[in-house]
């Protein structure tokens, strides 16, 4: 028996290069051996991928003509429909008879590729005929689609061969391309011939990576397979590359551990004691050692701290999970750590931060974490639930950046909570639209917990192995029988199935501490307010906001006792009045949109714009599409003479609601504004 050389392939390093010449004893090379492997095993690839391609494609164009069938006249039909199915038929019975009576791989992929771009063609030939007589639109919307999706099929059927896709899809799409581009004369149908050519050429492109890939994958086992003789004769070497190797991995971990160290620091639970308890779980997938010392690394990150604005103290929360594993998610985390405790900081040292409201504060939050993921071009993305609790209200504050979504357990029974609105990942090219912020009315003894895609990403057991779990509602069963408990919410989810990848878990609850006993309503208050009240019905607004003034004097806690006065002080047109009482209960229920809008109302009447501004967009960060918040802004910015601010809100109303009058006039006074003042601005400048 004559023995082949094995000590050469085509991919081997630098010191096996001149092997690659050798020869066996029939004069045949291993490198001229591995690509008469290569052309058999695409070849037998391909003819596989196409035998089943060839029932799909038939069973599509039975359907188009069924489906065409009802429009269009069978005599139209039929030559096309047996047609087709003859040479498709053709085709099947050169793939499942006659594919061993080739001599020559290379030959059979030939002929193959005529025999298809013949076929082909006399189905896009068909379309070309058919299309242009439909008028339906729904069976012209299926028939492109028909003719893209089996284009999508195409090129994973034929990474097998590196032109097929090529001759497919010139058969299968030139001729409706040439109809839509040129016969067609409608742009709409030309911009659909447009779209079709980088479709082609974006699949061709994923076809053609697939193919080298597959040639890559088959070299690289012959290459293999030849290595394996080689293995005993290189022991001494493969134990100085092991040796090699070994300290690479030292230095890794020594990375990771540093990496760990630093995150350390950032992944931090600072808040003060009160009704807000917070508490957090978090175990990375990736576990290395470095000099004895166990330590964990991942892209997962939860952070809790205690900050105060408008002087109210706010539990901020944040549970972020970074893409990638290992070091990439945590190079993420240490970014992402890093800009937080920034905002965290400078939050709590300069007073202009300080004195934002939660809306606001959040939203600008979001804004800036987004600028700094958003610069690494899409590379470092981030998934994330930040939010804000007041801590004596227990009003919850939410932004979720495609992180799974949070759970509230209430009276035992767990659902979700802010599953809209739903923004991507930080980091994610393109933030549009505005931003928008979810509220929602903690009561006492809630539990809220957040969790990264980890909780949700289990390996189930299951009777023909194990299965990925793709259930989300799992995860709210776990919370209920947990009770809350995040120590016995880790068990439960390591019961239940295989973790497989990071896991963190954020436990947020709002305790109902003892609070204060509420204030007495004394007698001189209903008195003055009885006085307010008869003055109002003699029409004498003067006395009426004199016994407003001194109402104000008193200190409510009573929220029914405010929204009466309310209404008194705007009956009595004492706006100044309405402004301090509506204040005053949105200290108490700041959850209520419509008294931050009446709020704006009062101090926009009042004439205190800048307050008045800050309210309306603490209201449209809650709810953007708020029509008559709108209209107020637009009010505010034109008292406040920025008439271009004023006239987008308006535009902002009007593609809303076309029909709003008072919309409509204001645009057209501020149009005015605009036109009169940009001659003088332009003099101004020089122009």
């Amino acid at each position: 028996m004559r023995k082949r050389q094995t000590n050469g392939s085509a991919p081997l390093p630098a010191p096996h290069l001149g092997a690659r010449e050798a020869q066996d004893e029939r004069g045949v090379s291993p490198l001229e051996s591995h690509e008469r492997i290569l052309e058999e095993r695409l070849a037998r690839a391909f003819f596989s991928n196409v035998k089943l391609a060839i029932f799909g494609l038939t069973g599509a164009q039975i359907l188009f003509f069924y489906m065409i069938s009802r429009e269009l006249p069978k005599e139209i039909i039929l030559p096309w429909f047996y047609g087709q199915l003859f040479l498709v038929f053709c085709v099947g019975i050169i793939l499942f008879f006659f594919e061993n009576r080739f001599s020559s791989n290379r030959f059979k992929m030939r002929f193959m590729n005529v025999i298809i771009g013949l076929s082909i063609t006399a189905c896009g030939l068909g379309f070309y005929d058919l299309l242009p007589r439909i008028k339906d639109f729904s069976t012209l919307i299926v028939s492109y689609t028909l003719i893209a999706g089996v284009l999508g099929a195409a090129s994973f059927t034929f990474t097998a061969s590196k032109y097929t896709f090529l001759i497919f899809a010139a058969g299968w799409s030139l001729p409706m391309f040439y109809y839509l581009a040129i016969e067609s004369g409608n742009f709409a149908y030309q911009i659909l011939s447009a779209m079709l050519v980088i479709y082609v050429a974006v699949l061709y492109f994923l076809s053609s990576r697939d193919y080298e890939r597959r040639r890559a994958l088959i070299l690289t086992e012959l290459s293999l397979q030849e290595e394996r003789d080689l293995v005993v004769a290189s022991s001494k070497k493969l134990q100085e590359t092991f040796e090699v190797v070994n300290q690479l991995k030292q230095q890794q971990d020594g990375d990771y551990y540093l990496t760990a160290l630093l995150l350390k620091p950032l992944t931090v639970n600072t808040t003060k004691p009160s009704q807000v308890v917070v508490d957090f779980h978090i175990e990375q997938k990736k576990k290395f050692e470095f000099r004895k010392r166990k330590n964990e690394i991942g892209g997962d990150i939860c952070i809790a701290h205690t900050i105060r604005l408008r002087n109210q103290d706010y539990t901020v929360f944040l549970n972020a999970d970074a893409m990638g594993k290992s070091i990439q998610g945590a190079s993420g985390a240490l970014v992402l750590g890093a800009v937080f405790q920034s905002i965290i900081e400078r939050t709590r040292m300069k007073e202009e931060y300080s004195q934002m409201y939660p809306e606001r504060w959040l939203k600008n939050a979001f804004i800036e974490l987004q600028k700094v993921f958003e610069s690494f071009d899409g590379s470092m993305l981030v998934s994330s639930i930040l939010g804000l609790v007041q801590n004596e209200t227990g009003l919850l504050y939410l932004i979720n950046a495609e992180h799974p979504f949070a759970v509230l357990l209430r009276d035992g029974k767990a659902s979700f909570v802010g599953e809209s609105p739903y923004y991507r990942k930080l980091g994610t090219p393109g933030l549009e639209g505005p931003i928008m912020v979810v509220t929602f009315p903690l009561q006492a003894g809630d539990i809220f917990i957040l969790g990264s895609d980890g909780r949700d990403d289990l390996l189930l057991p299951h009777p023909g192995g194990r299965i990925l779990n793709e259930d989300e509602t799992l995860f709210l069963s776990l919370v209920e029988k947990s009770r809350g408990d995040l120590e016995k919410l880790c068990q439960l989810l390591k019961e239940t199935g295989e973790l497989t990848d990071d896991l963190s878990l954020m436990r947020i609850e709002y305790r109902d501490l003892p609070r204060p006993a509420p204030k007495i309503t004394g007698v001189d208050v209903y008195y003055e307010i009885q006085a307010v009240r008869a003055a109002l019905q003699k029409n004498d607004l003067a006395t009426a906001r004199m016994h407003l003034l001194q109402l104000r004097s008193h200190d409510f806690d009573d929220v029914q006792l405010l929204k009466a006065l309310t209404h008194l002080a705007y009956r009595s047109k004492d706006y100044e009045s309405a402004a301090y009482f509506t204040d005053k209960y949105l200290e108490i229920l700041p959850q209520d949109n419509n008294y931050i809008f009446l709020s704006s109302l009062a101090f926009k009447k009042h004439r205190k714009y800048e307050i008045a501004k800050e309210l309306a967009e603490r209201l449209r960060i809650r709810d953007p599409y708020h029509i008559k918040n709108l209209f107020n802004l637009a009010e505010i910015y034109y008292h406040l003479g920025n008439y271009e601010q004023s006239l987008k809100f308006v535009e902002e109303i009007l593609t809303q609601n076309p029909e709003n009058r008072h919309a409509q006039d204001l645009r057209i006074r501020l149009r005015k504004l605009l036109a009169s003042a940009s001659p003088s601005r332009g003099k101004s400048r020089g122009v």
